[in-house]
């Protein structure tokens, strides 16, 4: 996502924080856009990256499983979707939200989800969604509730609700918009979400404004059974590594925040990790913290 301008609150850690985040990777350009791990696979298991144009599985090590398009032809001529956001996997199936901010709206004005297979990498099929009173067709990122049944996305900015759909499947037919849950406050230039619980969402934020805090959204009940309203507590900004080309180089102030993955590890804790491009934008840094 290209930054927005920003409307947010004041800067520096708001609420508990700041977290503490440890470089764990530094990875070239085709890991940026979004990352995510499968709950109901063994962990810590693979982990599955995208960039704006490709989707990629990777070993914990960081090795490539493989590599592939994330944008088929027909989604890009016929429905001018253009862009492929933060993705997140769930029962051996990755989810890729695709927006089509670059080449103009569809018509009718729309936003879609393609579903890969999580070994093959192999696109199974896809779903769109007819944009209804309220929406854009913002479609930055997506999270899988715990439960397998739904997936939630919202607005890059501002994020004032969390729009809630059903999760794509066969025959992959058009996608209603099932509820959406309010934010107390609003977030801005949000990149990414995943749900740590049944009940928290952690979430990225680019703005330049809020400090380019990573924030929890605290539900009041899960997605599917009555979530009503979300809770926002920034919990500190994120890392920004000096260039790969040095100080003087000429290079933005600081880097662009990416995708989020959050993953429960049996004996550590709640994994979150996060992806930030170097202010040159030559490579991306991989930031981790552990909610314990």
């Amino acid at each position: 996502m290209m930054a927005a301008a920003a409307c947010a609150p004041a800067g520096g850690p708001q609420g508990p924080g700041p977290w503490t985040w440890t470089e764990t990777r530094l990875d070239l350009p085709e890991r940026s856009q979004g990352l995510a791990t499968d709950p109901t696979l063994p962990v810590p298991g693979d982990t599955w990256y995208s960039s704006q144009f490709t989707l990629e599985r990777a070993t914990t090590d960081g090795s490539s499983l493989g590599l592939t398009i994330s944008l088929p032809l027909d989604a890009i001529v016929q429905w001018k979707f253009s862009h492929t956001g933060d993705i997140d996997a769930f029962g051996g199936n990755v989810i890729v939200p695709w927006e089509n901010k670059q080449l103009g709206p569809s018509d009718p004005p729309a936003k879609a989800w393609g579903v890969y297979d999580g070994r093959s990498l192999e696109l199974r099929g896809w779903a769109k969604h007819v944009l209804v009173a309220g929406e854009t067709n913002d479609n930055p990122w997506v999270a899988i509730s715990p439960d397998g049944k739904w997936i939630v996305s919202g607005k890059y900015a501002p994020l004032e609700r969390l729009e809630v759909f059903p999760v794509p499947t066969a025959p992959f037919a058009d996608l209603p918009l099932s509820s959406v849950v309010p934010l107390d406050i609003p977030g801005y230039d949000i990149q990414g979400c995943d749900f740590a619980s049944s009940t928290q969402l952690v979430c990225a934020s680019n703005d330049e404004a809020s400090g380019k805090q990573v924030f929890t959204l605290d539900l009041d009940a899960p997605i599917g059974a009555g979530a009503s309203q979300a809770t926002l507590t920034y919990r500190g900004s994120l890392p920004q590594a000096p260039p790969l080309l040095g100080a003087s180089a000429g290079c933005p102030m600081s880097g662009e925040v990416e995708g989020i993955d959050a993953q429960a590890v049996p004996g550590r804790g709640t994994v979150v990790r996060v992806l930030v491009i170097d202010k040159c934008v030559l490579v991306v840094h991989e930031y981790e913290h552990l909610i314990q």
